[in-house]
């Protein structure tokens, strides 16, 4: 049975939903510019009608705003997360091949190519004078240069694999301060959401910090009744609780590639002991750029496997393909098959002005040269040759005049020997190495502007579900006002009929 003042109910809920829509319409437009904000709706819904006296019928009882609910679309966030991930591999990528293209850059004057042209040249001006001294010295000190400029190059690439290290070491800490902060923010959403309330702003915040991890990671969700995150397919977080990353610095004589530095980070689970496969086909975002550029090998197991990228290790490697192939070539007159080249005969088949057999010119910082341990660490002009310019073996009998320079004068078929290296000369070698970078860089640059293009449109997607259109918000605004207005004009009437009713003809 309805009271005397029902309509005064009626007309009162009236105003309370107008209200609950006004104040869920500024708080959309407030939150326009807000990241990650997803436009709020209050949920409204008729009341509870009660029944005429006799059962034949029933009142409506007004209107009930009952929530307020969220517009977001978790099809999109996912496919949104789907490809993040590999904008972010991509982007680390083309960053960190950069570097390696600025340090490897072959310049005019102080690149590679010159370098070997300087030793070249140098040897022209010896042939005119084999047995001056003056002459010798200049030849080993370009000969120095050469070494010094090799050794330099190849600390400037493990200089930077180094600082990629560091990057990986930074990349982590992040992935465990976001799992951190998604597991408290469930822990606040599930206390806020147990008595049937939905807490729609701090579930945009957790969804903008899953956005902020999927660049970094490879993510999957699963949202049902406690909010899970995996990493790589790895349990990351788990409701209330979380898990975090562990660097692991590798120990001393375990690194992956010959020429890595000590210390690298592999990872795993705090906590456990299950390791966290960093060489995973499946690994994706900033972390699986970094782990690229600081591992890949191109599949080249020199130590023990890591995957098939061209990251520093395949570029360290080219450099000590170079001084190998090149110091087999001055000191043996071979290729690196073992095969005599046309006309050279080899600094240690020459003589030098005490008679004897030449030396090894290039080693690998031992008199005698060992070419499966020559690195561009160890790259030197042998010592002993150093000590003594006449030890240059020059000639190529053990007792001739001054004027025998016949090893020298094969070495200059050596820089133009079009069969050295599977790629034709030395200086093709050389740009062969700066051409696959370049290519490879390209390729990358050309992922990075795809996929941003990608997740651009996806984000425009998101944002025309879930973002705040300040023009529609104000119609919302107008018509919410017009309804409160609308309904307080509605008791002023039912209050003028009561106050006539009750106060001048006495009806009650």
């Amino acid at each position: 049975m309805r009271s005397a003042f029902f309509e005064f109910n009626v007309a009162a809920t009236g105003l309370f939903a107008a209200r609950a829509g006004m104040e869920t319409v500024s708080h959309n437009i407030a939150n326009s510019a807000t990241p990650g904000y997803s436009r709020q709706r209050s949920l409204q819904r008729t009341h509870i009608p009660l029944t005429f006296y006799d059962g034949r019928g029933m009142y409506g009882a007004g209107a009930e705003a009952y929530g307020i609910g969220q517009t977001r679309s978790f099809y999109l966030d996912k496919k949104f997360w789907g490809e993040n991930k590999v904008l972010g591999e991509y982007s680390v990528k083309d960053i960190q091949l950069a570097e390696i293209e600025a340090i490897l850059a072959d310049k005019d004057e102080y690149g590679l190519t010159a370098a070997f042209n300087n030793f070249f040249n140098s040897l022209v001006e010896l042939e005119t004078a084999s047995g001056d001294d003056v002459y010798r010295i200049g030849v080993l000190k370009i000969s120095e240069n050469l070494a010094l400029q090799i050794v330099s190059l190849g600390a400037s690439l493990r200089k930077h694999q180094a600082d990629i290290n560091d990057e990986v070491s930074a990349t982590v800490k992040s992935i465990n301060t976001l799992g951190t902060q998604i597991r408290d923010l469930n822990e606040q959403i599930f206390k806020f959401e147990s008595d049937g309330s939905r807490a729609n702003d701090l579930r945009d915040k957790r969804i903008l910090l899953v956005d902020e991890l999927s660049r970094l990671v490879n993510v999957d969700v699963s949202d049902g009744n406690k909010f899970r995150v995996y990493i790589n397919g790895y349990e990351f977080v788990n409701h209330i609780d979380s898990t975090e990353l562990q660097l692991i610095r590798r120990p001393v004589g375990m690194a992956r590639n010959i020429m890595d530095i000590e210390g690298l980070f592999d990872m795993k689970f705090a906590g456990s002991n299950i390791d966290f496969d960093i060489y995973s086909p499946t690994l994706k975002g900033e972390l699986k750029g970094l782990i690229d550029a600081r591992d890949g090998n191109n599949g080249q197991i020199t130590v023990a496997a890591t995957n098939n990228y061209k990251g520093l290790p395949h570029y360290m490697n080219k450099l000590n393909f170079l001084i190998r192939a090149f110091s087999l070539a001055i000191n043996e007159g071979e290729d690196v098959n073992g095969n005599p080249i046309p006309n050279v005969i080899g600094h240690e088949n020459g003589f030098d002005r005490y008679g004897n057999l030449g030396d090894p010119l290039f080693t690998d910082g031992t008199p005698a040269a060992n070419y499966a341990l020559m690195t561009f660490q160890n790259f030197s002009v042998n010592p002993n040759v150093v000590s003594d310019p006449k030890k240059i073996a020059a000639a190529r009998e053990a007792i001739s005049d001054e004027s025998d320079n016949r090893v020298i004068l094969s070495f200059s078929k050596i820089n133009d020997y079009d069969r050295l290296f599977r790629e034709g000369k030395l200086s093709d070698y050389i740009v062969g190495i700066t051409s696959e970078l370049g290519i490879d860089k390209k390729q990358t640059n050309n992922f990075k502007i795809n996929y941003t293009d990608v997740i651009n449109s996806i984000d425009n997607e998101r944002i025309s579900v879930y973002g705040v259109d300040v023009n529609e918000e104000s119609v919302n605004l107008v018509r919410y006002n017009q309804l409160y207005q609308t309904a307080a004009k509605l008791i002023n009437v039912i209050d003028g009929i009561y106050d006539t009713t009750v106060n001048r003809l006495g009806a009650f």
